[in-house]
């Protein structure tokens, strides 16, 4: 297995080995409002969550891509646009327990490198206990992303991705 050193956006901590887990820090839409207006009213973005202009709302989570013969999983911390009525329903349920809510329709509001363009895919969101992020499931296209989720990926080919994703290892 190839070895990397990486910086931990998280925590900021020198690391070392194969990382596992790439995230956006913002949906799409959002980077299409102007800086000056981020921060008015109806206007917010903070690690999970995001609105804009109190009528898009957004949640990031986490779609899973199981490792052939690991334990481990591949992860893509990726943003998903909700309902208002279903934004306010994570609101309210977010540090409860979640055992039995319906998953939620929602559309991937980010392109994930280095897939096809995966902005507007659609996805179901599954909420978690214990303050987890959501876990998003792809509809089961043809997609090389949603495949990825379904069949899952070859150590080999998470050694490329991050290769790709990480060049000056």
């Amino acid at each position: 297995m190839l070895q990397y050193a990486w910086t931990c956006k998280c925590c900021g901590k020198q690391r070392s080995g194969l990382p596992l887990d790439f995230f956006s820090v913002a949906p799409n839409p959002w980077m299409s409002v102007p800086e000056d207006q981020r921060s008015s009213s109806g206007n917010k973005l903070d690690e999970n969550l995001c609105m804009i202009g109190n009528k898009d709302f957004f949640v990031r989570g986490c779609v899973e891509i199981p490792i052939v013969g690991q334990d481990e999983r591949f992860v893509w911390g990726v943003w998903v646009s909700l309902s208002e009525s279903n934004f306010k329903r994570v609101l309210d349920l977010w540090s409860s327990n979640v055992e039995h809510e319906p998953p939620m329709f929602g559309w991937l509001c980010n392109n994930v490198t280095p897939y096809p363009p995966t902005a507007g895919l659609k996805t179901n969101l599954h909420l978690r206990n214990d303050n987890q992020r959501p876990k998003i499931v792809l509809e089961p296209t043809e997609h090389p992303l949603a495949m990825d989720q379904r069949n899952g990926i070859s150590l080999a080919k998470v050694e490329e991705l991050v290769s790709v994703l990480l060049p000056h290892h």
